[in-house]
């Protein structure tokens, strides 16, 4: 975040907003060099986690690591940096409903990038897609009864 950046957040919300996106687009970029490995699903559940590090969270509250699994999974099918910024306007959603309200742009936003998602859901075909962008959390957290 520049500096010029970081101040006009403080008192623009709509500032405030487009630099939480932001921030998690750029931790999951970090994320991804250190952990080349991770599938999509585990680099957003580490982008999560960071944030709610930032907050004071318990990374080892075996409830804080299963919240970064089951509120990332919506964007876990969409490809970078729209699965960041999904995430990004899902946290201006939990913590920041005033901007969500006030700058509609967000939420317009928010339900064009995980549209596909929705529908894949509807459709119950969302696992396949799952399933093949994120092999290894799959593996981890789905038998293939399911």
């Amino acid at each position: 975040m520049g500096f010029f950046s970081a101040i006009k957040s403080i008192f623009d919300d709509e500032a405030m907003g487009d630099e939480i996106i932001k921030a998690q687009i750029k931790t999951m970029q970090t994320c991804k060099q250190y952990h080349p490995a991770f599938d999509m699903h585990q680099l957003l559940a580490e982008t999560w986690l960071a944030r709610m590090k930032s907050r004071g969270a318990d990374l080892d509250d075996d409830n804080v690591q299963s919240a970064a699994y089951i509120e990332t999974r919506l964007f876990s099918c969409l490809p970078f940096p729209n699965s960041a910024r999904a995430l990004g306007i899902w946290f201006i959603y939990k913590e920041f409903p005033n901007i969500i309200s006030k700058y509609p742009r967000f939420g317009e936003e928010f339900v064009r990038l995980t549209q596909k998602s929705k529908m894949l859901l509807e459709c119950n075909e969302f696992m396949e897609v799952y399933k093949s962008i994120n092999p290894v959390t799959y593996s981890g957290f789905y038998s293939e009864d399911e």
